[in-house]
């Protein structure tokens, strides 16, 4: 009897220490996940800000850009190359921008864009579809995704309601299996999926916009001097009908 007692003791431990392990692994992924999300939304507001501040400029340094190219590849062979990458540099460029320049993000204070996050935060952790129940999932998915389009375009009282929503027990926190395999199964997957964030944070931070948005101390300031910047260039594109390359 006592060595009975002594294995179910064992069996509950190891399944005790497998249920911390799972809690352990969500907390990582939902940490991991928010931070992503913080520099998606980051990314975000830059590109539309971008398109918003400097994108009819660059349309037409681009278009003049393809054009000259284009002429100038008529007579030379060697220039084809460069004629259709600006050619695609154009409809790559216009395309987006018509998309982008439609786009509005609220304004927030600080105080607001604090809230925001820390409601998101919050959302993020009750809707999250590794913490509920398999029947819900498909709901919760649901939920997260419209959580963080909400998020992203800084709508705080949309942020709010699914919270709100979700403390009124929309979703029911998840029941964890007893049987050991599926729990050991349930890890691997938890695991697979942080290391994946983590290489998706990895890639996000060497980014050039992102390296680019560390930079710069007053967006302001930054767009400001972009604009007077491609001004000078689309007037010298003018008057000499040449080629130039916008660094961001």
């Amino acid at each position: 009897m006592n060595e009975d007692r002594d294995i179910s003791l064992y069996e509950d431990a190891e399944i005790a220490a497998l249920h911390a392990e799972i809690e352990k692994l969500g907390i990582e992924i939902v940490t991991l996940e928010n931070e992503q999300a913080e520099i998606e939304k980051l990314l975000y507001e830059f590109q539309v800000r971008h398109d918003r501040e400097l994108g009819e400029l660059l349309i037409k340094i681009l278009k003049c850009r393809k054009e000259t190219l284009t002429n100038e590849a008529k007579e030379d062979n060697s220039k084809q190359s460069e004629a259709e990458e600006a050619q695609h540099d154009y409809d790559s460029y216009k395309n987006n921008y018509e998309i982008n320049r439609k786009k509005e993000i609220r304004q927030l204070t600080d105080e607001q864009k604090q809230e925001l996050k820390n409601k998101f935060r919050e959302a993020s952790k009750l809707c999250h579809p590794d913490k509920v129940n398999d029947v819900q999932k498909e709901q919760a998915t649901t939920i997260f995704n419209d959580l963080k389009e909400a998020y992203d375009n800084n709508d705080l009282d949309t942020v709010a309601a699914i919270l709100e929503n979700l403390k009124q027990g929309i979703l029911t926190s998840k029941t964890e299996s007893n049987e050991k395999t599926e729990l050991q199964a349930q890890i691997s997957i938890l695991r697979r999926k942080r290391d994946e964030l983590i290489q998706m944070l990895d890639k996000l931070k060497a980014s050039e916009t992102y390296h680019l948005i560390e930079q710069i101390q007053d967006w302001n300031i930054y767009f400001e001097s972009q604009k007077a910047k491609l001004e000078d260039i689309w007037i010298k594109m003018e008057k000499n009908s040449s080629s130039l390359s916008y660094d961001q």
